[in-house]
């Protein structure tokens, strides 16, 4: 069964783009995709603050116009499966990332936010 995990995301802009809705109250896996376009930011802000999720996070694709603070995921990042890889693009710096383990993830900075890993 595959369920929303709790996950905690700070951002400096407007609005962050979440799909699914995570479940707050439920332990597990983040399983969404993620989008910030970075509109309406002071210059030089950070459009993702800090992202701290407890499990794993796969099967998903976050695209960032802009940097990023900190990235801290407890679980597994991406998976064995093709449907469990985990792309994150971002056309600013990265922050610090921390991982539990990584299978089929990709952390592209600072390119264009529809660029393509080559695995």
């Amino acid at each position: 069964m595959r369920r929303a995990g709790s996950a905690r995301l700070t951002t400096t802009g407007r609005a962050a783009v979440i799909k699914p809705v995570p479940i707050p109250a439920v332990p597990g896996d983040f399983l969404a995709d993620l989008t910030l376009t970075g509109q309406g930011l002071v210059a030089k802000k950070p459009a993702l603050g800090t992202a701290t999720i407890s499990g794993g996070l796969r099967g998903a694709t976050w695209d960032i116009t802009g940097a990023w603070g900190a990235l801290t995921i407890g679980g597994t990042v991406g998976g064995l499966l093709a449907s469990d890889a985990l792309t994150v693009r971002t056309t600013g710096n990265m922050g610090a990332i921390t991982l539990g383990t990584a299978n089929q993830a990709d952390f592209l900075a600072g390119v264009n936010p529809t660029a393509a890993a080559t695995r």
